[in-house]
């Protein structure tokens, strides 16, 4: 499956990414109580997971 464009919903405003195209750095909160902010982990692979609350892994 080929995805063309994503849409990132951010609560207030909307942007859409396409192919290609570099994500916008973000922090967010591990499931070690640690802030994880993706610039610093350029240079490496990174795979995003969400899950819906209730299959949240704890």
């Amino acid at each position: 499956m080929h995805v063309r464009k994503i849409v990132l919903d951010g609560g207030d405003s909307q942007m859409e990414l396409h192919v290609g195209q570099k994500a916008p750095d973000f922090t967010l909160p591990s499931h070690l109580s640690k802030d994880v902010t993706l610039s610093d982990l350029r240079g490496t692979n990174v795979v995003l997971a969400f899950f819906p609350q209730a299959f949240t892994p704890v």
